[in-house]
């Protein structure tokens, strides 16, 4: 009731005293003067109603507009930049993949990083969301961001792999016809892998010699499936069978050096 009131309100003082009428906003030029109408205009705000001059509170052509002209408040897009990595025998660079944000209403955008487990480094919102300055009087716009491209920022480069399919979409109404790519293959991630699923037991060909409940055998065994007892048969064959090797390390020509005896045993 109390929003209905306030629209009536606003309508009537959108509306003006009529022709001949003297009081209001209008009533100091004169009896019959008339007064600018204004009219009831969208808002930001969805809670509140605007008086001005601009496109009326629902009108036709505002819902008649075709579904790409509406526009999403945000465009993602997917890329990664190169880091080098020094004192490392494993590798030479990581990839950094990130998310790229672009938000249509101000020309802000905003970066983050996809977190990777145990990566040594710091992850997450990599550059918060403000304009970014492209040189003393410009800012970045969606015109230099393309799929398939190069964004540089401060000093890094990002390579614009792929987007959203909203963005994609709102793309391809402005006649973009990138195509996208991949991420490239980062050497620190298939060895994680690798390391990971030995460790937690994806890897079938990986034993781990893990003690069975009991129960658990004898359900696999009533189901077919004989106990697998091959991590078990070397204790049970070579207990207690240990080999022992005398052997020398011979240092003498170091200074300081001498001939060092050892004995290596070795446990079948």
């Amino acid at each position: 009731a109390a929003s209905t009131a306030l629209f009536d309100l606003l309508a009537e003082t959108a509306a003006g005293p009529g022709p001949g009428g003297g009081g209001g906003a209008g009533g100091g030029r004169g009896g019959g003067g008339s007064v600018s109408r204004q009219s009831l205009v969208d808002s930001r705000s969805q809670t509140s109603l605007v008086l001005g001059k601009g496109k009326p509170l629902h009108s036709a052509q505002a819902t008649s507009l075709p579904s790409p002209m509406r526009v999403p408040p945000v465009l993602q897009f997917l890329g990664y930049f190169k880091e080098a990595v020094h004192e490392s025998n494993l590798e030479n660079h990581r990839i950094r993949k990130c998310e790229i944000f672009y938000y249509l209403e101000d020309d802000s955008i905003q970066i983050n990083e996809q977190k990777t487990e145990n990566s040594g480094v710091p992850q997450g919102n990599f550059m918060k969301r403000h304009q970014v300055p492209k040189d003393e009087d410009t800012f970045y716009t969606l015109a230099d961001i393309e799929i398939g491209g190069e964004l540089t920022l401060y000093g890094r480069t990002f390579q614009i792999i792929d987007a959203n399919p909203s963005t994609k979409s709102y793309l391809k109404f402005k006649e973009d016809g990138s195509e996208s790519v991949g991420f490239p293959v980062d050497k620190f991630e298939v060895d994680r892998a690798a390391l990971m699923s030995r460790e937690t037991g994806a890897d079938l060909t990986v034993r781990h010699n893990i003690r069975k409940n009991p129960m658990k055998n004898f359900a696999e065994a009533a189901l077919g499936n004989t106990c697998d007892n091959s991590g078990r048969e070397g204790f049970l064959k070579y207990d207690r069978k240990v080999l022992r090797f005398t052997c020398f390390w011979d240092d003498r020509e170091a200074l300081y050096g001498d001939m060092q005896k050892f004995k290596l045993h070795y446990f079948l």
